[in-house]
Order: structure tokens, then sequence, then C-alpha cells
């Protein structure tokens, strides 16, 4: 029994709908990681200002 090696060699249009396909999954990954900061930026905003009000109330009773 051989086994024998082959080469896999990638046309120049391979490489460049490759290197595409890359660029668009990072965009698109930056992008989700960008929506994704600025909804839990916003639910943190939001707590610490229901926080703040309540200590608020509570002062001032």
């Amino acid at each position: 029994m051989q086994f024998q090696l082959q080469k896999f060699s990638c046309g120049a249009d391979l490489k460049c709908s490759f290197g595409w396909v890359s660029f668009i999954r990072i965009a698109i990954g930056l992008r989700a990681l960008i929506v994704v900061d600025v909804v839990v930026f916003l639910v943190l905003f939001v707590i610490d200002l229901e926080f703040q009000k309540s200590i608020r109330r509570a002062h001032f009773r």
C-alpha cells in the first residue's frame, strides 16, 4: 500500500473569494460585537438610573 500526498493548489479566484469571505465574516463579527456592547451599555445605564432614583426616593422620605 502506498499513500501519495497530493498537493492542493489554490487558484487566484479561490484565494480572492476566500479573502472576501474572511473580510465579510470579520465585518459581521465586529458589527455584532458593537451591537452587543451597545445593548449591554444601555441595560447597565438604565439599571444605574433606576438605582439612583431609588436612592433619592429613600433619602428624601
